[in-house]
């Protein structure tokens, strides 16, 4: 009886050690830390990630989910495929380098707008999509006269499409081969907004005119750095 105690109670040391073991090694792997590149501040979707967005973390490596973008290399220059908030860990899924998933087809409602225009009277050459346009709003003062502003939020604007009076985009009719000038008219421009840029332009696109002054790439890119874009 005394040798069967005595072996049990060697057994259950034995059980203990080894569960104390277990324990201590997984205290040991969750007190374990790795560097992750994590959001400085907001990102909205389909907009290009920079290197000043972003800033290294300290994560728990115990169960860190799968997908996680461990470098800023992997990061900076890609396109943000839905809205982000700052201090949050960022998915492989969820950048991408292919604009097109970003573009008006894919994009989610109240993150861009359309405006009548008349790009025959647009300012500095051909608006296509993925061109940046200044907006002019020209509406009629108290005694008629004409009132052109430039509202200060809407220097740098991206087109996502531009549709003609057809209703076809003229990426498609260029896709398509069809006979369609460049130069024709188009009754639709849909454009990259916020909201706060689309309350100041909305209102004139039934009281007003709206129209777009290209930008070429060292102007739009000055302007969305003033804008912090």
């Amino acid at each position: 009886m005394k040798n069967k105690r005595r072996i049990a109670g060697i057994v259950f040391l034995i059980i203990a050690l080894m569960l104390g073991g277990i324990s201590y090694s997984m205290s040991k792997q969750t007190q374990k830390t790795v560097d992750i590149v994590v959001l400085k501040k907001d990102i909205e979707r389909g907009k290009v990630i920079k290197e000043q967005d972003l800033m290294i973390a300290k994560r728990g490596s115990y169960n860190l989910p799968n997908g996680i973008v461990m470098e800023n290399s992997q990061i900076v220059g890609k396109v943000a495929l839905n809205d982000m908030k700052k201090d949050r860990e960022i998915y492989k899924d969820e950048i991408t380098s292919d604009t097109t998933q970003t573009s008006f087809s894919s994009r989610i409602l109240g993150k861009a707008i359309a405006v009548k225009t008349d790009l025959a009277s647009a300012v500095g050459g051909e608006i296509t999509p993925e061109s940046f346009v200044q907006i002019a709003i020209v509406s009629k003062g108290e005694g008629g006269q004409a009132l052109t502003s430039y509202p200060e939020s809407t220097r740098a604007v991206r087109v996502l499409e531009v549709k003609q009076d057809s209703g076809q985009s003229t990426t498609q009719s260029n896709n398509d081969g069809s006979n369609i000038q460049a130069q024709v008219k188009p009754a639709v421009v849909v454009l990259d907004m916020n909201e706060e840029q689309i309350k100041q332009v909305l209102p004139y696109n039934y009281n007003g005119v709206i129209h777009l002054i290209l930008l070429n790439e060292s102007e739009a890119k000055l302007e969305r750095e003033k804008l912090g874009l």
